[in-house]
């Protein structure tokens, strides 16, 4: 699929992650496409899935202004892992790998 996500999309993956559990993805893009009258190979797939889940719907994500505190964890990890952003992001609860790397 090509192009956004829509409302409906969100609030469906949103609760078939609540169903299905966190690492279901291709089980929870089949029951969304099929929810939305899609056919599987029109529909959106399981790393779409997952990628929108944990970059944009998690409920634990952080999307107000980084805090002090967050900035120097930021410059202290980065100083010990480099640009491995998925490491850093394990050290600032709250943040995407994605928010860190653009951040």
């Amino acid at each position: 699929v090509k192009g956004g996500w829509t409302n409906v999309e969100d609030q469906i993956l949103k609760r078939l992650v609540d169903e299905f559990g966190e690492g279901n993805w291709s089980v929870i893009a089949r029951h969304l496409n099929s929810a939305l009258g899609k056919p599987a190979e029109s529909g959106r797939i399981g790393k779409q899935c997952r990628e929108r889940y944990n970059h944009h719907l998690r409920p634990d994500i952080k999307k107000d202004a980084w805090t002090e505190e967050e900035e120097a964890l930021l410059v202290s990890a980065h100083l010990k892992f480099g640009n491995r952003w998925s490491d850093i992001a394990k050290v600032i609860k709250g943040r995407t790998e994605n928010a860190v790397k653009n951040h």
